[in-house]
């Protein structure tokens, strides 16, 4: 995780000059900046959902991508019928993203418990719906 989460932040580091903003992580819903950024991972986003995180991301496994997309949840956000995302592990693991970054701005995702460390240390965002946890709100 930590070999993603440093390119990731070579990436945005690369797209500051060009886009004119200093993309800033997110820590709330309530956006005050053009662009901003979250720490967010697809398999805590299927964990979080309530949906089977292993066993989709090889060649041959379009079969278990298939049942992922079904497995999701769509009482507030669908994935499209693309037949990309049944081929590919990474074009399913984007969508994830996408949808990690809706369950951010609707305010569904767990808040770190200690604001200030996350700060430092990094937080990823998923969704949280288990019973006796909080999401952000």
């Amino acid at each position: 995780m930590a070999r993603t989460a440093h390119a990731a932040l070579g990436l945005l580091g690369e797209l500051r000059p060009g886009l004119g903003y200093v993309i800033p992580l997110a820590w709330t819903p309530k956006l005050t900046d053009p662009i901003s950024a979250i720490e967010v991972y697809p398999a805590a986003t299927l964990v979080g959902r309530g949906c089977r995180s292993t066993g989709y991301k090889n060649a041959e496994q379009a079969p278990q991508r298939r049942e992922t997309i079904a497995a999701l949840p769509s009482d507030d956000v669908k994935l499209p019928d693309l037949p990309v995302l049944e081929q590919s592990a990474g074009a399913l693991d984007a969508a994830l993203c996408l949808v990690a970054a809706h369950d951010f701005l609707v305010g569904q995702a767990m808040a770190p418990p200690n604001l200030e460390l996350a700060k430092r240390e990094g937080w990823i965002w998923a969704c949280h719906r288990s019973e006796g946890k909080q999401p952000y709100v």
